[in-house]
């Protein structure tokens, strides 16, 4: 069954988060006097010294291991500090001043320190990243969806309503799965039973990094599994693989990322679909536009409205506003799709069109709000426009959708 759930789930696996700037301020010069009162310090006993409360990360110092996590800075500039290194914190990170870029290569120093005595500050290569200092090397995350919507110019369909959960780990940002579940219903006018659909979903995926590269490969792999109470079948126990691949940049300028996936269902049907993606940033990394096509290949065109193949292209602009007022969301988001689908199985917001009606087009918005507590709100609103060339009918279906998510 065609569903309508349209919504953000990771915001992983695909999803772009938006950098922050960090403001730092100069130190006053120290005196003499108290360097040399700090060198008498120093000579007190190892026992005293084992004492000392273990120095918490400043905000200079998790911005230097955010800048090293993403390869702007190496890791032997990252461990030593040298005159060289500011200038080429400032060449490669155009978002910060010089002075920034001075206090970091500063901080590298003390940051080395730092790890001697808090031995729990990994800098591996791979591992390190300030998002994960206090979390340790596994954080989760979960969203609890529910939709509700309804049909126009339908004569069969009347109005659908689901509610879906989904379960997600990543392992210091380099692997990670996802689990969900979905159950939907959609009710049928003159008295034809509703049907009832059960949909999992099951994902992993790795990121690797190539030497001469400045990015980032991720390697996703998704499978769904649909059943229902769909009594000629052609709509139950649908089978997908959808793997994909993307790059992004350090510098998370643009992403490209090339998508297939291959659906089994019964009675003689098997869909085969390519997706390719481009993303950018502009407005100083403020806005974000992602365009998607779809290709898709029915192998039945018996079974697929005639269509031997369709064809369409999905866009979305997202924006994040400036500052912090609980009144506005803090993303905005406005997508739509132009052409044919059909059988799609799209591969942002992880939803399979399992039903043989063509869709025409359509246009979705996204406010989300962050709540602290690592919570995030999503409200959805979309509008899809759909063909019934069987019984030459046009019709569409509005839906509303509202997420609420948090971070462990």
């Amino acid at each position: 069954m065609r569903y309508i759930l349209i919504f953000v789930v990771f915001l992983s696996g695909c999803t772009i988060h938006k950098s922050k700037n960090i403001h730092t301020t100069k130190q006053d010069g120290v005196d003499k006097k108290t360097v040399k009162q700090t060198k008498k310090t120093t000579k007190k006993p190892q026992a005293t010294l084992k004492k000392h409360v273990e120095p918490e990360m400043t905000a200079t110092q998790k911005k230097l291991l955010e800048l090293y996590q993403n390869r702007i800075i190496s890791h032997a500039d990252y461990i030593k500090g040298s005159n060289k290194i500011k200038e080429d914190i400032k060449s490669k990170n155009e978002n910060i001043t010089l002075d920034v870029a001075h206090t970091l290569h500063k901080s590298a120093i003390k940051l080395k320190k730092i790890e001697k005595k808090q031995p729990r500050l990994k800098l591996s290569k791979d591992e390190v990243s300030w998002q994960n200092y206090d979390r340790g090397p596994w954080y989760t995350s979960s969203s609890l969806v529910g939709v509700a919507g309804a049909y126009s110019g339908s004569s069969e369909r009347d109005r659908f309503y689901s509610v879906g959960f989904t379960f997600s780990g990543e392992y210091y940002e380099r692997k990670g799965f996802l689990f969900g579940y979905t159950n939907s219903t959609i009710e049928f006018k003159d008295g034809v039973d509703s049907t009832d659909q059960n949909e999992f979903l099951l994902g992993i995926h790795n990121n690797f990094n190539l030497d001469g590269l400045k990015g980032t490969f991720d390697i996703r792999l998704n499978g769904h599994f649909i059943s229902n109470n769909d009594s000629s079948g052609n709509s139950d126990k649908v089978k997908v693989l959808a793997p994909a691949v993307s790059y992004l940049p350090y510098k998370k300028s643009y992403y490209l990322d090339l998508g297939y996936a291959y659906s089994l269902y019964q009675n003689d049907l098997n869909v085969n679909q390519i997706a390719p993606a481009f993303g950018f940033a502009f407005n100083d990394s403020a806005d974000w536009l992602q365009l998607r096509g779809y290709f898709i290949y029915p192998s039945n065109s018996a079974r697929a409205e005639d269509k031997d193949s369709t064809s369409a292209i999905q866009g979305k602009w997202t924006h994040w506003f400036k500052g912090s007022n609980s009144k506005q969301p803090d993303i905005f988001s406005l997508s739509g799709m132009l052409g044919e689908r059909i059988y799609a199985v799209d591969l942002d917001s992880l939803a399979v069109y399992n039903l043989a009606d063509v869709q025409k087009g359509s246009v979705g918005i996204d406010l989300t709000w962050k709540t602290g507590n690592d919570m995030t709100l999503l409200l959805h609103a979309g509008h899809n426009l759909y063909e019934k060339v069987s019984i030459s009918e046009n019709y569409s279906s509005t839906a509303i959708a509202l997420s609420l998510s948090k971070e462990w």
